[in-house]
């Protein structure tokens, strides 16, 4: 394949592809991964959210992908980290664009934010068996709800380019409460590991501002909906325990283990 590669991660390379983008995902993926991340990518686009539309799927080297619009221009991560003093108007076109994703209503839609949840555990060695069961039986008491949830929004995949926000990556796609996507950004935003960053004192200062930045976060999302702090609390004790298999750093992923062992022993509690 001749093409130039742009950049690569966990699941996939994304490359130049005459004037448009292709990301092909690397053959450890399950099957099915790639037709959900085109049926969300189009809905959202279908739907009037800004976001790169995808225009088919191929197969490239028996590795399947998807070919998208291109999108210049900066993450918002990067937009943050560089103009730290406009944190308060960002913060608040990534909140609103979030309001936007969620206004979408879906039904029965076969990939649910339960389910995701729900296997995740399933998967996980870290847990005992009793205390999977324990969050199961959790599980099911948490509400379904019928929004369109990106399942992975944050700074990194959005992307600002002439004057308007696009967001990306629609592969973690599903169906379920907007208090569940909200929690997940929550935790992803005062616990992930931001890349390249090494120095000791520059990883401190940084994990200050991001718990911050996720306060500001949640008050701004509760601010512009109807939500409660207590809904969305109620979502991360199984949200923790699914992050843990997304190969984080040790460093996180020790944090997530603290967080889970007493969420763990509350339920037991309260049992």
């Amino acid at each position: 394949m001749e093409y130039q590669l742009i950049g690569s991660g966990r699941y996939s390379d994304v490359f130049d592809f005459n004037g448009y983008v292709l990301k092909l995902y690397k053959k450890c993926m399950e099957n099915g991964s790639v037709e959900k991340e085109y049926y969300f990518s189009k809905l959202a686009y279908d739907n009037k959210i800004l976001t790169a539309e995808p225009k088919s799927i191929i197969c490239e080297e028996n590795r399947k992908g998807i070919i998208f619009q291109k999108i210049n221009g900066q993450t918002l991560l990067n937009i943050i980290i560089s103009n730290p003093i406009k944190i308060k108007k960002l913060l608040k076109n990534f909140v609103k664009l979030q309001s936007q994703i969620h206004s979408i209503e879906l039904n029965n839609c076969k990939y649910t934010v339960k389910d995701h949840l729900r296997g995740s555990i399933k998967r996980n060695d870290q847990i005992e068996n009793d205390d999977k069961d324990l969050i199961q039986e959790y599980i099911k008491k948490l509400p379904d709800g019928n929004s369109l949830c990106h399942g992975d929004f944050h700074p990194e995949n959005v992307i600002f380019d002439n004057n308007e926000y696009y967001v990306i990556d629609w592969m973690t796609g599903m169906q379920g409460s907007i208090a569940a996507d909200v929690a997940r950004t929550e935790m992803i935003l005062k616990n992930a590991d931001i890349p390249g960053i090494k120095p000791k004192a520059i990883k401190l200062i940084l994990q200050i501002f991001q718990k911050i930045f996720s306060k500001m976060y949640i008050k701004g999302y509760c601010k512009i909906s109807m939500l409660k702090r207590k809904d969305i609390n109620i979502w991360k004790l199984p949200l923790y325990i699914a992050r843990l298999e997304e190969n984080n750093s040790k460093e996180e992923e020790n944090r997530l283990l603290k967080y889970i062992e007493k969420g763990i022993k509350k339920q037991k509690t309260s049992a």
